[in-house]
C-alpha cells in the first residue's frame, strides 16, 4: 500500500476475533480468536495497523467488525436456521434462551458507504 502511495483502506474484519461466548464485546475487547478464520482476521488486523502506524500522516484506516450478516438471496446459516423454524420441522435444544447477534446486510452496506464518503483521518475500529 506505502509503494502504491494508497493512504485510505476500509478492512471488513469479524467479531470472530473475540473468540467464542464472550459478553457484548466491544472494540476494546481482548482479542482471543477460536479458529483460523478469526486468527486470520486478526492476523491481517495487526499488519494494517502497523502499515498505520509507520507513517500515520494523511491515513484513513476503517476496520469493521460484522456479526453474522443476513439479507435477501443469502443461503447461510441464518437462511437455514429461519426455514428450519418456518417449515415446523425445527427442534429447539435447551430452554431456547440463547441470544444471537446478527446485521441486515443493507446495514453493512449503509455503514461501508458512510465511512468510504468520509474518509476521516485516524484508525478506526467498529463492531458491526
Amino acid at each position: 500500500m506505502s509503494e502504491s502511495n494508497i493512504n485510505n483502506l476500509l478492512f471488513t474484519s469479524s467479531v470472530a476475533i473475540y473468540g467464542l461466548n464472550k459478553d457484548n464485546p466491544d472494540e476494546n475487547h481482548d482479542q482471543d480468536p477460536f479458529n483460523h478464520y478469526g486468527k486470520s482476521k486478526w492476523e491481517a488486523e495487526l499488519v494494517i495497523k502497523e502499515w498505520y502506524e509507520n507513517d500515520s500522516t494523511n491515513k484513513s484506516v476503517t476496520i469493521l467488525r460484522p456479526t453474522v450478516i443476513f439479507g435477501e438471496r443469502n443461503r447461510g446459516n441464518v437462511y437455514n436456521l429461519l426455514k428450519q423454524i418456518s417449515s415446523g420441522k425445527f427442534i429447539m435444544i435447551g430452554k431456547g434462551k440463547n441470544k444471537k447477534s446478527m446485521a441486515y446486510v443493507g446495514n453493512i452496506v449503509a455503514l461501508i458507504k458512510d465511512r468510504l464518503l468520509k474518509m476521516e483521518l485516524g484508525y478506526n475500529v467498529f463492531n458491526s
